[in-house]
């Protein structure tokens, strides 16, 4: 067997596209199923995301090409993958959408999918999302019955790859989107964020990421405020926070430890004037302006209390972070590296003992064969059958120290390629690469 992948991701295709290809959740069982009646697919996993779909698949072929395949063995198993997706899709089928899907086999597979599972090759290195995409992908496949020895160990491991980075590297610290990197800015600033009274003013995609990144500080003190009130309360619904009336906006800031601005209006929503009003009212008041165009005057940072970040100063922060990210990736490919030995070692024995039982079972045919020919020759001839069970013990035996021999003739292998090599050798001797084998007569 043979691990081989098709897929699309972020670095191969526009979102839109990806959007075209992406299999809705309800519908990957039934997927599954129909990948399985593919010629030669003997497992198969699905992983489909806003950012990547990728089919993994065990596949394995008749006669030599088992043995050392090819690159243009498995084209016809991309072709055959790709024509499922857009029929089952509905798409329309074209070569430009068949261009913009990689593949990978065999090795290349192996180390395509430890490298997803350890977040380096995700839009954002380090993110920790895709690790639970995978689990979930490949339980859904184990409960569809569709991941057998090979699909099972690849994915086993890659989830053991994935925990590994994450705990053995910086690759998933700090905080690279603007949002995330406000959050962890202010709570430096403060040390606790839990206990502090928190205003975010605009209810749309950022201003919810931002909630998000707070309520994983365990902020409890969390109001929204909107111009549409009804999106407000919506939002606070949502993150179970309070509703400010955007009229009371310019009255009610004295009241906040910390202010973040995402919306997108063009006009300021604070102003040195209303801070004036109620300065100082505090030690310390932060301000964090999400927003393009800006939704706070820098003027604020005037009143010694006021510490204002803007977008600039939060983008340098990411880039920073998505640099010391940058600097783990050669721990992570040492983890990736290590695991992928240790995979190899488990396939290439795996497939020596694919290679042996095929042995096996070609020898039991000839001594079965030569058994029942020499049956027939003593019925026929009158002569006692007695010596029979001596004949079937002794030939047994003869099978079983010749396993063992090749068995222990693998004990000299010290890489991969010399797995495959003793394992192709054999396969040749015994015929079983679709050749005339040399122990038959």
């Amino acid at each position: 067997m043979h691990l081989f992948v098709v897929g699309i991701n972020h670095k191969s295709a526009s979102s839109d596209i990806r959007e075209m290809v992406a299999i809705p959740e309800a519908d990957q069982p039934e997927a599954l199923r129909h990948l399985q009646s593919i010629q030669d697919v003997l497992g198969s996993v699905l992983i489909s995301t806003c950012n990547r779909t990728e089919i993994y698949l065990a596949v394995e072929f008749a006669g030599e090409k088992n043995i050392s395949p090819q690159d243009q063995d498995f084209i016809g198993i991309k072709t055959s993958v790709l024509n499922f997706l857009f029929t089952f899709l509905k798409l329309e089928n074209n070569s430009l959408h068949y261009n913009l899907f990689y593949s990978y086999h065999c090795d290349s597979a192996v180390k395509h999918l430890f490298r997803v599972a350890a977040s380096l090759d995700s839009l954002v290195i380090g993110e920790r999302q895709i690790l639970s995409q995978i689990k979930q992908a490949y339980t859904q496949a184990y409960e569809q019955n569709s991941v057998g020895s090979l699909l099972n160990k690849a994915f086993q491991t890659a989830i053991a790859v994935g925990k590994r980075v994450r705990s053995q590297t910086r690759i998933g610290e700090g905080a690279v989107s603007v949002s995330q990197a406000a959050v962890e800015l202010s709570s430096e600033i403060f040390s606790d964020l839990s206990g502090k009274s928190i205003l975010i003013i605009g209810a749309g995609e950022m201003a919810q990421l931002a909630a998000t990144h707070l309520q994983a500080k365990n902020c409890t003190q969390l109001f929204f405020c909107n111009r549409s009130h009804e999106k407000a309360v919506i939002a606070a619904e949502k993150f179970r926070a309070k509703v400010l009336p955007f009229s009371e906006l310019a009255s009610a800031m004295k009241q906040f430890d910390l202010i973040f601005a995402a919306t997108s209006s063009r006009d300021f929503l604070i102003t040195p004037e209303m801070v004036k009003q109620y300065a100082p009212p505090r030690q310390m008041q932060v301000f964090m302006d999400l927003s393009l165009p800006r939704n706070i005057d820098t003027q604020i940072k005037q009143f010694d209390f006021i510490f204002l970040y803007g977008i600039d100063e939060l983008k340098l922060v990411v880039a920073k972070n998505i640099h010391k990210r940058e600097l783990e990736i050669s721990k992570c490919g040492d983890i990736i590296s290590e695991e992928f030995d240790n995979y190899v070692k488990w396939y290439s024995k795996l497939n020596l003992l694919g290679v042996v039982q095929k042995i096996r079972d070609r020898l039991e045919s000839i001594r079965r064969s030569a058994i029942d020919q020499h049956q027939k020759k003593e019925k026929k001839s009158g002569r006692d059958l007695e010596n029979l069970q001596t004949i079937e013990r002794i030939s047994s035996k003869i099978i079983g120290k010749i396993i063992n021999d090749l068995m222990s003739g693998a004990e000299k292998c010290q890489s991969n390629k010399d797995w495959q090599e003793y394992s192709r050798k054999l396969a040749e001797v015994f015929g079983l690469d679709g050749s005339q084998s040399k122990i038959d007569s």
